[in-house]
């Protein structure tokens, strides 16, 4: 048995109701209320951003030189996300921290370990990651690379150190005294 379709007033109706009630959660929406749009609420509330003021003072603790000779470019990484370079002339180094706030964070931080840790031949082609602990959900250091990686609950945190005159080590420590600045909660 088929019917023969709805016109005129009587086909409008069915319409009208699926858009009002497909429409009325968006109604619902928008500025009832709540604080206003202050320039130091939106300040207060904005998240904090790749290069943020406290990375360089550490940074300047750490190479021993005054934190405002630092240079800072803000920018995107090679993986799309936010990130800053820190670039201190006169310790020839430069540090890069970029936060990766994509999903599965702590899975893709323990993938990218356990592949960098793998050895195909027997003669091992670039070191292996060096796990460093009491670093956020989990740390490690890619001499190869001069990089660190770590997450916290909501970041990947890759610390890349470019510093011509140090040892690897000091490189590691450098690279972990910024992760602990990106780890911790972002202060307003």
């Amino acid at each position: 048995m088929s019917r023969a379709p709805l016109t005129g007033a009587r086909a409008s109706v069915p319409i009208r109701a699926i858009l009002v009630g497909a429409l009325l959660p968006v109604a619902g929406c928008g500025g009832g209320g709540g604080h206003p749009a202050t320039a130091e609420h939106r300040r207060a509330t904005a998240p904090a951003g790749p290069c943020r003021e406290s990375a360089r003072a550490a940074i300047g603790r750490f190479l021993r030189v005054v934190p405002s000779s630092l240079a800072t470019k803000a920018g995107t990484g090679n993986n799309g996300m936010p990130q800053c370079t820190f670039t201190a002339k006169a310790a020839h180094a430069s540090i890069t921290a970029n936060l990766d706030n994509g999903p599965q964070t702590y899975f893709r931080l323990e993938r990218a370990i356990v592949e960098e840790s793998q050895q195909f031949s027997l003669v091992r082609q670039v070191a292996a990651p060096q796990h460093l602990s009491h670093l956020g959900l989990d740390a490690s250091w890619f001499p190869a690379e001069h990089q660190l990686l770590t997450a916290n609950k909501k970041d990947l945190i890759t610390v890349i150190v470019n510093w011509r005159r140090a040892r690897n080590a000091r490189r590691r420590a450098l690279a972990a005294t910024v992760a602990r600045v990106y780890l911790a909660p972002a202060s307003h």
